[in-house]
C-alpha cells in the first residue's frame, strides 16, 4: 500500500511540474508574440503619420491639417510607447505580509 501511494504521489507531483513547464513555454510564446507586435507599431506608427502628413501638406494643400496629422501621430506613438513601459513592470507582491503599509 505505501509503495503504490508512493508511485502516485510522485507521478502527480511529476504531472504538475511538467504541466507548470508547459505553462510557462505558452507564456513565452505568447510575451515573444506580443513583443514583435510592439516592435513594429513602433516603428510603423511614425511612418504612417509622416505619410499622411505630407499628403495632407502637399496633396492637399493644407497646412493646419498636416499639423493635425503630425500631433495626432505623435500623441498616439508615446501611448504606445509607453504601453510598452507599462507591461514591462511587474506588480508587487500584495499577498506576503511585507507588503502590507499601514502609513507609518
Amino acid at each position: 500500500m505505501g509503495k503504490a501511494n508512493k508511485d502516485a504521489k510522485r507521478q502527480s507531483k511529476k504531472a504538475a511540474r511538467e504541466e507548470k513547464k508547459r505553462r510557462e513555454e505558452e507564456i513565452a510564446r505568447l510575451q515573444a508574440a506580443w513583443a514583435r507586435r510592439h516592435r513594429i507599431h513602433l516603428v510603423s506608427i511614425p511612418l504612417v503619420t509622416a505619410a499622411l502628413s505630407a499628403t495632407a501638406h502637399w496633396g492637399f494643400e493644407s497646412t493646419s491639417t498636416a499639423g493635425l496629422v503630425l500631433i495626432t501621430g505623435i500623441v498616439v506613438f508615446f501611448l504606445v510607447a509607453l504601453s510598452g513601459i507599462g507591461r514591462s513592470v511587474r506588480p508587487k507582491d500584495g499577498g506576503s505580509a511585507g507588503a502590507i503599509n499601514f502609513g507609518n
